[in-house]
């Protein structure tokens, strides 16, 4: 089927703004261009939504912000770890807040990923602020999900070397990770 509805390249994505935020402006969010659009939206009566929140006040933004601040200093301290990774205890930091419920939480998975006919990926659902974050700090790596995968791309896989489908898909996958 037709996945451009929900693919994204991984290059800076539509919240890059707002990561860029958390890492120029530190303890001075307010003054980050993500959080005057922000609010500019909120004051213009068309409030962004994250996370399924609205953010209506800038109380609201600075801690949908502070939230990802928080996040990248978790990830600089503790190494980009798989969502299973993550303890309970520390998940839970990230849940129940103003700015994220505990279903939203509860509902992530590990940042997923389509394969294109060309062997290009795309992030597809969700991670949105983790592969942002994972840019910014330059990773060169993270952990992540391979969900579809173009019937090209695979068919190039069997016809290259020789295996059935489940093999070369296996042995494609892995020279994605390489």
């Amino acid at each position: 089927g037709d996945w451009t509805d929900i693919l994204r390249p991984l290059r800076p994505s539509e919240v890059q703004l707002e990561i860029d935020a958390v890492f120029d402006h530190g303890d001075r969010l307010e003054e980050s261009p993500a959080f005057r659009a922000l609010l500019a939206n909120s004051e213009a009566g068309r409030p962004s939504k994250r996370n399924l929140v609205s953010l209506t006040s800038p109380e609201l933004i600075r801690s949908y912000l502070e939230q990802y601040r928080d996040l990248r200093r978790s990830i600089e301290e503790h190494g980009f770890r798989r969502r299973a990774g993550v303890p309970s205890a520390e998940a839970r930091l990230f849940a129940g807040t103003a700015v994220r419920d505990k279903a939203a939480e509860r509902r992530e998975r590990e940042i997923g990923l389509a394969v294109g006919p060309d062997g290009t990926l795309f992030r597809i659902t969700g991670g949105r602020h983790r592969t942002a974050l994972a840019q910014r700090l330059k990773l060169p790596r993270i952990p992540a999900q391979v969900r579809l995968v173009h019937v090209a791309w695979l068919e190039g896989w069997i016809a290259r070397t020789g295996l059935p489908p489940r093999q070369a898909l296996i042995t494609g996958i892995r020279s994605l990770a390489a």
